[in-house]
């Protein structure tokens, strides 16, 4: 995956193995001292290298999701009818269980400061 798009209608030739081998594995030699790949492939124009039909952007557009209103406003409800009930409850808790941390932090930092 790349932060850049690949060139449209650019398409090097095959391998001339039909791209069944990959190329050699070599762990025994360093990256940086191995044979780099030969990057110019030979080809010619670009009509002779078929894309898989289409324009080849095709496939990157998508139709926009459609939009539920009435799925969102339902969700909305439910959200209210959760914060009232189980997330007041959640709240409260979540509210005492910071109050005795915080107790717990200030006895620590006394019990520290104390020579």
């Amino acid at each position: 995956t790349s932060a850049v798009p690949t060139p449209t209608q650019v398409r090097p030739a095959a391998p001339s193995d039909g791209g069944s081998q990959p190329p050699p594995r070599r762990p025994d030699v360093a990256c940086e001292t191995q044979q780099p790949p030969n990057l110019n492939a030979p080809g010619g124009s670009t009509l002779q290298f078929p894309t898989g039909g289409g324009s080849s952007t095709s496939a990157s557009k998508r139709a926009p999701a459609k939009f539920n209103a009435a799925a969102l406003a339902k969700a909305g409800r439910l959200l209210r009818t959760w914060d009232k009930t189980d997330g007041a409850d959640a709240r409260k808790k979540l509210r005492k269980a910071e109050k005795k941390m915080a107790k717990k932090a200030e006895k620590k930092l006394a019990k520290e400061s104390k020579p």
